[in-house]
């Protein structure tokens, strides 16, 4: 086998090129191989990511958390302690999304907090400046999704994507929100949603925000100030 950090590229090498089968079986050889070794955190992450964006099979991503966050709880191999460390930020707030997916409010900010203690992880900084919002509206048994999404969801695999794109936004992630959010324009969302006006900068209820290849979504303009 190579390199741990080698291994680990591979998986997202083939993931790049669409070859997402490959790509889930390769992560989980990896892990397999040893569960509590260097970067593999990093493949829980990818292998979360695959599960809730790309397969959007929510059982899945809640088994692939919970045994990330028991290896995480766990670490004993010093030489990995490092990696996993840098991983803990996203596996905490893969948590807290898959929590929200199941509206577990109090879970998800008890994970966003989790995610606040994190010191030593790579470019979050900016995601941690707005958790505070987030946990406490969380903690006030708010929506996080913006005011004109929310609603009955009824569709586990539209309330996945809606979660997910609307947090990322939230926590100025807007490219992740937008190639999210963009896969409900592919017929997944059924609810007719506002869509920004043509003329005078109104709104219009009609067809889906979310139809069409080149996904704009109204709260997707309004970002937060950094």
């Amino acid at each position: 086998m190579q390199a741990p950090a080698a291994e680990l590229h591979l998986g997202q090498c083939l993931a790049g090129i669409g070859s997402l089968d490959k790509a889930k079986a390769h992560w989980q050889a990896f892990l397999k191989a040893k569960p509590d070794g260097p970067w593999r955190g990093q493949a829980h992450v990818e292998l979360i990511d695959l599960a809730l964006e790309q397969e959007i099979d929510l059982p899945a991503a809640v088994l692939q958390s919970e045994i990330a966050q028991s290896a995480l709880a766990n670490i004993t191999d010093a030489d990995a302690k490092s990696s996993w460390d840098a991983a803990a930020f996203e596996l905490h707030l893969r948590s807290a999304l898959i929590a929200l997916a199941q509206n577990r409010r109090t879970d998800a900010a008890q994970s966003f907090e989790k995610a606040k203690t994190v010191t030593n992880a790579p470019s979050t900084t900016l995601a941690v400046s707005r958790l505070d919002d987030l946990i406490a509206s969380l903690k006030s048994d708010q929506d996080p999704l913006p005011a004109d999404l929310r609603g009955p969801r009824t569709d586990e695999q539209v309330n996945v994507l809606l979660t997910l794109g609307s947090v990322y936004n939230r926590l100025g992630r807007h490219d992740s929100a937008k190639r999210i959010l963009a896969s409900l324009g592919q017929g997944k969302l059924q609810a007719k949603v506002p869509v920004q006006g043509e003329k005078g900068g109104g709104r219009k209820r009609g067809r889906s925000s979310f139809d069409g290849p080149f996904f704009s979504p109204t709260f997707l303009a309004r970002r937060e100030s950094s």
